[in-house]
């Protein structure tokens, strides 16, 4: 989300010409003059041109920007594309990509089982098979960004060290999508 994009104007500055005359002590008690001959120098300055106009990235939780979910699901500790899965893929995001010019960003997760490395790697690979797929189907890839959030936004309870059911953990198994520009 952009705030407010920064101006710049640029402006060249007026050299200013003096001749600045120096006291120097030549020996204890007794000064020369000496006539020092002025430099000049043009400086160019960068100013904003409106109070608050420096660009900010910022990410911020907002219903109106809740990511929309895919109902694809993997199996533990797997980044493979069902069929199943394929055919959400092609009915839920090549519509959109296919109607309009826009971007989307995948958001791929993971559920609590395994190390928080390999969860966040898991992942990525995940929302990486998404993007791949929709690029086999002649999408650019420049449309499109892949984000791994491993199991830093579970749904559920389901956390390290909670008991928890195989529905409830495959619940955080999953991809979302959002549409980033239209």
């Amino acid at each position: 989300m952009i705030k407010t994009p920064a101006q710049v104007n640029e402006e060249v500055i007026p050299a200013v010409y003096k001749t600045i005359k120096k006291q120097v002590v030549d020996q204890p008690a007794r000064t020369v003059s000496q006539t020092v001959p002025a430099k000049t120098q043009t400086i160019t300055r960068t100013i904003l041109k409106s109070k608050g106009g420096i660009t900010t990235w910022e990410e911020i939780d907002c219903k109106l920007l809740d990511p929309n979910v895919l109902p694809i699901f993997y199996e533990l500790a797997s980044a493979r594309l069902t069929s199943e899965s394929k055919g959400i893929i092609d009915n839920t995001l090549m519509p959109i990509l296919n109607s309009k010019n826009v971007n989307i960003e995948i958001m791929s997760h993971t559920d609590s089982r395994g190390n928080d490395a390999y969860n966040m790697s898991l992942s990525q690979q995940r929302a990486n098979a998404v993007v791949n797929y929709l690029v086999s189907k002649g999408i650019s890839r420049s449309r499109l960004s892949a984000r791994g959030f491993g199991e830093t936004r579970l749904v559920n309870r389901c956390s390290n060290g909670v008991q928890c059911s195989e529905t409830e953990h495959k619940r955080n198994r999953r991809t979302e999508f959002r549409v980033l520009n239209n």
